[in-house]
This record gives structure tokens, C-alpha cells and sequence, in this order.
């Protein structure tokens, strides 16, 4: 299910190619929650070019969040800015 979220709004064939070297595409919601991919409406999500590095980094904090606060699968969580 992440890999159908991440590849209904970034794959190459929705973003086109990085616009340079280094950058990959960052999504949100994240791909690993329910509302990933294209279930909320396309004005409540958005994609972003990072770099490829940040992108990684996030991706082991996410994961480290879920597990530290033992989000499971449908449980509920608010992401403040």
C-alpha cells in the first residue's frame, strides 16, 4: 500500500524527473498513512523536490515515531508544524 501511495503522486509519470541531480520527491501526506496517495482531495495534499539525503532521514524518523509511540496501523496521530 506505501509503494501504491508513493507512486500515485510521485512517480516519474505524475512529477516528471527531478529537476536536478540529487533530489527526490517528498510527499504528504505520508505514504505510510492512511491518508497517503491520492485518497484526500489534490488541494489537501502536496509534493515536494528535497534532497535525497533528507528525504532517507525523514523516512528513519517516521519510522522511529511510529515505533517509540506505538502508532499501528488506522490509529490516529496530528503532525504540527
Amino acid at each position: 500500500k506505501q509503494r501504491q501511495n508513493y507512486n500515485a503522486v510521485c512517480a516519474r509519470r505524475v512529477v516528471g524527473p527531478p529537476p536536478k541531480k540529487g533530489l527526490s520527491c517528498d510527499e504528504y501526506p505520508f505514504k505510510t498513512t492512511n491518508e497517503g496517495g491520492t485518497k484526500l482531495s489534490q488541494a489537501s495534499r502536496r509534493t515536494a523536490w528535497v534532497p535525497t539525503s533528507e528525504q532517507n532521514s525523514q523516512g528513519g524518523f517516521i519510522s522511529s515515531f511510529y515505533t517509540a509511540n506505538r502508532v499501528l496501523s488506522n490509529d490516529a496521530f496530528w503532525v504540527s508544524v
